[in-house]
C-alpha cells in the first residue's frame, strides 16, 4: 500500500494544480496508499474510489467494518477490482482518511468507458482501469465543481476469455 502511494508524488509533480483523485478500487491497496500519502501531507486533494456495482465499499465505511461483497460485484467485467472484501489495512486507511466519495457503475458503464479510452485516446487498459471515467460519465453533476481531476489508468490485462467482456 506505501509503495503503491508513491503514485500521488507523482501526481503532484507532474498535476501541481490537481483537486482530485479518481481510483479503481479492489482490494484496496492503491487508494489506500494514495489516500494516505495526501492525508499525511495535509493536503486538499479529494481522493475518490470507484467500484463496481455491488462491492460495498461505500457501505464498510459507513458501518465501520469490511462487508464482504455480494454477486453483482464477482460478476463484473472489470476482473481487476473482482476482490472480496477490501484488504484489512486498506479498509483502516480508507475509513479514516478518505474523503468517503466511492462511485458505482455497472457492466455497461464500464464497457462505454473502456471503449473510449480505447477509441479516443488509443490507450490499451483493462477494464479496471475505466472505471474512474465510468464514473464521471454516469455522473457528471458531482464533477461540474472541479476544474482538475487526475483520474488513474492503470493496467493492461485483458481477459479476452472472459465471454462477459464481448457481450
Amino acid at each position: 500500500m506505501e509503495g503503491q502511494g508513491t503514485l500521488a508524488l507523482e501526481i503532484i509533480e507532474q498535476v501541481p494544480d490537481v483537486e482530485a483523485v479518481m481510483v479503481s478500487v479492489g482490494g484496496g491497496g492503491l487508494i489506500g496508499g494514495i489516500c494516505q500519502w495526501f492525508y499525511e501531507r495535509k493536503s486538499n486533494v479529494q481522493v475518490m474510489g470507484v467500484e463496481p456495482e455491488g462491492k460495498n465499499i461505500l457501505e464498510s465505511i459507513k458501518a465501520g467494518k469490511r462487508l464482504w461483497t455480494n454477486g453483482s460485484a464477482l460478476d463484473t467485467i472489470a476482473d481487476g477490482v473482482r476482490v472480496r472484501p477490501i484488504g484489512e489495512k486498506c479498509f483502516e486507511v480508507m475509513r479514516h482518511v478518505s474523503h468517503k466519495k466511492i462511485y458505482s457503475v455497472n457492466n455497461e458503464d464500464i464497457r462505454f468507458a473502456w471503449k473510449l479510452i480505447w477509441e479516443r485516446l488509443k490507450l490499451v487498459v483493462e477494464p479496471s482501469s475505466a472505471l474512474p471515467l465510468a464514473a464521471i460519465i454516469k455522473y457528471p453533476e458531482d464533477f461540474k465543481h472541479l476544474k482538475c481531476i487526475v483520474l488513474i489508468l492503470c493496467g493492461g490485462n485483458v481477459d479476452f476469455v472472459d465471454p462477459s467482456l464481448t457481450q
